[in-house]
């Protein structure tokens, strides 16, 4: 399972796979992606949150992800040579969500 979007005050963040440019090869297409969401779309919401205080759309943002942060159980390991996290949780959902979360600073 793979966060790729979501509606926050009415808004939509993130696209489906359908909505991008049909000739790029899966390669590339793969290569825009971070986490799930298109990598335009995580700058795009880190620098609203990253605005809150200025932006309404950054403060709901931020107080969304950061229910899906810590509403949900997920172990986080870290390897001590590579630093590379590692997520573990029960379900593919709480995963997946927390990931999302992840992917865009929190």
């Amino acid at each position: 399972m793979e966060y790729k979007k979501c509606t926050v005050n009415g808004i939509i963040y993130g696209e489906n796979d359908d909505e991008v440019e049909s000739e790029k090869n899966s390669e590339e297409e793969e290569n825009l992606r971070t986490k799930g969401m298109l990598s335009d779309q995580v700058k795009i919401t880190k620098k609203l949150m990253k605005n809150a205080e200025k932006y309404e759309d950054g403060a709901a943002l931020l107080r969304y992800y950061t229910l899906l942060a810590v509403c949900h159980t997920v172990v986080v390991d870290e390897d001590p040579v590579t630093k590379q996290k590692t997520f573990s949780a029960s379900s593919p959902d709480e995963l997946a969500l927390t990931k999302g979360a992840s992917s865009v600073g929190i």
